[in-house]
Order: structure tokens, then C-alpha cells, then sequence
């Protein structure tokens, strides 16, 4: 049998109780048994369960999803649904410009280094580009004498772990999906956001690739218009 006990800490701790009934020389009935301490089976029993009805609830929201009006609006609403996942409190969708990389919507703590149309320092920002050629990747936040300031800052606002999603097109990343936590967990935890993170730059690439690709054209046009009219063309 399995129950529950409470420990002199308050604790709760589930036993599984395993008793063999026996006789002794008299004939008496007798029980041996043996307590086994399987809290830790219960407690991966109730994530699992919420990580199943959590893909659930993504995968009926996503299902449902037509995005904005234009890049940044999609992109905003791809960061509010990401937000509802239990171990995402930070999201972040950037852009690749160039060779910048500009957050196109954000969810972030206050204090956080980076702005919506902002570019990164081009040191993080040839840092996720090479890093988004060879596919998702897990990254644990830890203070280090080398950090540069832009990493300080993220460790001020609380940033433990990201988890880091390429956006691409025929192969070719143009931004990245971010999912990150405050919480005290390691990159083993985080990581069970992976496959959910994925449906969403599934949806992404359905959806915000085309509208960013009718941006850079529409960026392109403007760029030659000016150059006409200022005469260097």
C-alpha cells in the first residue's frame, strides 16, 4: 500500500508499504514488512502530469494561433502565450538585421539590458548567430570575473538558465525564440521546455517568417527610395 506521513520538519512523504504475512512455530500469524520512502517517484508522477497538461494547453493555443497584424505584434503574442509556460517568466524573439540582432518582443523582468528595436552589443550578437547555425541550444547564467556588462545586468534581473531556439528559412536562421527562468534551476529542468519552445518556433516559422521577409523588403525599398532622392543613385 502507498500513503502519506508527515515529517517532524512538516514535510510530506509518501510511503510504499511492502508486508508479507508468515506464521511462526506456534502458528501465529505474523507480518514482516518494509517501508520504502518514494517521494521523489510521486513527486516526477505530478511533473510529468503537469508537463502533459501543459503540451496540452500549448498545443490547443497554438493550434488556434493566426498571429498580428505585422512582425512586432505577432512576436508579442508569441511572448505572452511562451510566458504561460510553468518554467518561462523571461521570452524574448529577436531578429536577425544585418549583422545586428534586435529583440522584435520581449516579456522581461525590469532592470533587463535589452529593448524592443534596440540592437545587442555585437559581441552577444555574434555570439547567437554563430551559436543559431547549429541548432537549440541550453545556456546556464553564472557570474564570472570576465562577464561583460551586458551579462551582469541579466544576472541583476534574476536570469538563471535560457533556453535558445533558432528561427529559420531553407535552412538559413533569421532570429531566435528564448525561453528563460529566475528560478533556481539547472540546465536538466530547463530543458524540459525544449519541446514546447520548438512548436512555438514551429508556428514562428509558419507565421512570422513571411511577415519579416515582407519587412526587410519593405526596409529595402525605403533604403534605395532615399538613396534616390538624396541623389546618390
Amino acid at each position: 500500500s502507498e500513503y502519506r506521513l508527515i515529517a517532524r520538519d512538516g514535510r510530506t512523504v509518501w510511503i510504499r508499504d511492502e508486508m508479507t504475512p508468515t506464521h511462526d512455530v506456534d502458528g501465529r500469524l505474523l507480518v514482516h514488512g518494509v517501508m520504502f520512502d518514494v517521494t521523489r517517484e510521486k513527486e516526477i508522477e505530478a511533473e510529468l502530469a503537469a508537463e502533459v497538461a501543459e503540451r496540452a494547453e500549448v498545443a490547443m493555443a497554438l493550434s488556434t494561433f493566426h498571429g498580428g497584424p505585422d512582425a512586432q505584434a505577432t512576436a508579442t503574442a508569441l511572448c505572452r502565450e511562451m510566458s504561460r509556460l510553468r518554467q518561462v517568466d523571461i521570452s524574448v524573439i529577436y531578429a536577425f538585421q544585418g549583422e545586428s540582432v534586435v529583440p522584435l518582443a520581449l516579456q522581461t523582468p525590469p532592470g533587463a539590458p535589452i529593448a524592443v528595436g534596440r540592437a545587442l552589443p555585437n559581441d552577444r550578437a555574434a555570439y547567437l548567430r554563430a551559436s543559431a547555425a547549429r541548432g537549440p541550444w541550453i545556456d546556464e547564467w553564472r557570474d564570472r570575473p570576465a562577464g561583460t556588462d551586458y551579462e551582469r545586468a541579466w544576472l541583476e534581473v534574476g536570469l538563471r538558465v535560457g533556453v535558445y531556439v533558432p528561427l529559420a528559412m531553407g535552412g538559413v536562421p533569421y532570429g531566435l525564440i528564448v525561453g528563460g527562468t529566475t528560478a533556481d534551476l539547472g540546465s536538466g529542468e530547463m530543458g524540459r521546455t525544449l519541446p514546447a519552445l520548438l512548436e512555438f518556433a514551429t508556428v514562428a516559422n509558419a507565421v512570422l517568417g513571411p511577415q519579416l521577409q515582407r519587412l526587410a523588403g519593405d526596409l529595402h525599398i525605403n533604403a534605395l527610395r532615399q538613396l534616390i532622392a538624396s541623389g546618390g543613385l
